[in-house]
């Protein structure tokens, strides 16, 4: 947490002088003020085409915030985390109802499905029940 602050390059991960909530506040702040700007309001006030846009512009790196705060920094760390959220076990708070295995097909905790290795090999396992970690406990 003390600088020089350079620009790392991708392998050296997170290397700026924010915390993590610090450089979310900075990139929610930074995306209003570039929303208040383009369009005269906040991103939630936004219609849902302008919603897009912007996000899409977030994606591509092709906005950039007035601040100096780094957008692909700021939308590669929100990406990540929707990332952990969506698809770790539900037992740490995300992926309710295991909505994002059961749209991947992932069957679960790993280990428990072992057995099933040579069965459903070269062909779709039915995950429609996947088991987290609490459905083992």
């Amino acid at each position: 947490m003390q600088g020089p602050w350079k620009a790392g390059v991708p392998s050296q991960g997170y290397q700026l002088p924010l915390t993590p909530a610090q450089l979310y506040r900075a990139g929610i702040e930074a995306t209003n003020a570039f929303c208040r700007k383009t369009f005269g309001k906040t991103f939630d006030r936004l219609a849902e085409p302008q919603r897009q846009d912007v996000l899409l512009g977030l994606a591509s790196g092709k906005l950039e915030f007035d601040n100096g705060l780094s957008v692909r920094v700021f939308w590669g760390t929100v990406y990540q985390t929707v990332m952990e959220g969506m698809f770790s076990d539900p037992i740490y708070g995300g992926n309710r109802d295991k909505a994002g295995w059961k749209l991947i097909g992932f069957p679960g905790a790993i280990a428990v499905h072992r057995e099933h290795v040579e069965k459903y090999k070269d062909k779709k396992f039915p995950a429609d029940n996947p088991l987290g970690i609490a459905d083992m406990s």
